[in-house]
Order: C-alpha cells, then structure tokens, then sequence
C-alpha cells in the first residue's frame, strides 16, 4: 500500500484502505461518494488521491455550482467526446462545489439534489468513467434526506476526517 502524505492523518488509513480496494477490484466504473470535514483536508485527499492513482486514471474536475438542472446533460456537455467514448474505467471525474450550486440556497429540495435522485441510474452505469462526488458534511446529511434514492445507490462512501475521533485520540 502507497504511504499516506503527512497531511493526511493515520486514522484515516482503513478509509484509504477501502478506497484502494475499490478502486483496484473494479473491472466497470464506480461512482464514489467522498466527504471530508474541512475545505483543506479535502484539497489534501484530492491531491493524494491524485498521486496515488495518477498512473492509472486519468483525472478530470468540474465543478458542478453551474450546472443547469441536469447534471448528467451538465458532465455530457462539458467533457470531451474522447472522454464520454473512452474504455472504461481509465478516467476519474471528480464532480465538487455541490453546495455552490446555484439551486442550493433554495427553498424546498434544489434542482441539483432532484437530478441526483431521477438520473441516479445514469450517473452510475451511464459513464465510462469513474465518478468521484465530493461534498461537506453538512451536504451530505441534506443529500442523505433530499435525495433518498440517489442515496440508496450510494454504495461506495469515504469520510475522513482532519483530527481522529476521540476515542482514538492519545
């Protein structure tokens, strides 16, 4: 196993662990759900997934904080057509700023948790690429009750965590 950075805790290593295993046992596409607990940790995890898999995958980003009401037709218009046709599983497509999008702030459930929860079968075996959702905490919860189907998809979460739990503390 590939050391972690300095900047990313010991006890986060069971979650790098999983992340390892399936991203290395997976023969089709994987969308994966990744939660940190601050901003910079986040940028950490990306970063070192990034190294870690550089190799193998190559990375894409968007941020989806623009995307009109569907985010399929958002990621089909924004990537290339030799990424959208390319063998599978040789992309990563990190999708961020879900809590920027423009819908977010609005009442009721926002136009980008309905297109997770009515396109959550394309979003996981639509693509040819692996699909990575990063999001906080607090828009995980909301994404857990606004979007209950999209959630009951979700098999693949990764939470890390910028100081260990307080049981593990020393």
């Amino acid at each position: 196993m590939n050391r972690l950075a300095p900047d990313i805790s010991a006890h986060n290593a069971q979650e790098w662990r999983r992340l390892d295993f399936v991203l290395s046992n997976r023969q089709r596409p994987v969308l994966l759900w990744m939660s940190c607990d601050t901003p910079a940790l986040q940028r950490a995890v990306r970063a070192q997934l990034g190294q870690r898999w550089h190799s193998r995958f190559a990375p894409l980003s968007l941020s989806v904080k623009e995307a009109q009401t569907s985010l399929t037709a958002f990621i089909q218009a924004e990537l290339p057509s030799s990424v959208l046709h390319s063998s599978p599983g040789t992309h990563v497509l990190h999708l961020r700023d879900l809590e920027r999008h423009r819908s977010w702030s609005s009442p009721g459930t926002p136009d980008i948790l309905l297109s997770l929860n009515l396109e959550r079968e394309k979003l996981f075996r639509g693509f040819p690429f692996h699909l990575v959702i990063w999001a906080s905490p607090a828009a995980t919860r909301r994404v857990q009750r606004q979007a209950p189907d999209f959630w009951d998809w979700v098999a693949n979460r990764f939470y890390f965590q910028a100081e260990a739990p307080l049981g593990e503390r020393r």
